[in-house]
C-alpha cells in the first residue's frame, strides 16, 4: 500500500517550493493496478503566471552571463593570439 499522502507534490518556482493560490489536486492512477499512486497540485491561471514570470526572468540573467562569457572569451583568445 502507498502512502498518498507522502507523495503530494508542490509547485517549485525559483527553485523554492511554493504555496499555490488555489488548492485543488488531481489524482494520479496507476496504469498497472488502477489504484491511486499519489496526488499532483492543479496550477491556477495566476500560479502559472507567477511561474512563467520566474522562468523568464532567469531566462534573461542567463543570456546575459552567456554573453558575458562568450564576450571574455573572444577577448582572451585574441590577447594570448
Amino acid at each position: 500500500m502507498i502512502n498518498v499522502e507522502l507523495m503530494k507534490v508542490t509547485s517549485l518556482v525559483d527553485g523554492r517550493a511554493v504555496t499555490q493560490i488555489e488548492e485543488k489536486t488531481m489524482d494520479v492512477i496507476s496504469p498497472f493496478n488502477g489504484e491511486v499512486v499519489g496526488k499532483v497540485n492543479l496550477a491556477s491561471k495566476e500560479d502559472a503566471k507567477r511561474a512563467n514570470k520566474s522562468a523568464h526572468r532567469v531566462f534573461h540573467e542567463t543570456i546575459k552571463k552567456c554573453r558575458l562569457i562568450v564576450g571574455l572569451t573572444f577577448f582572451v583568445k585574441h590577447l594570448i593570439y
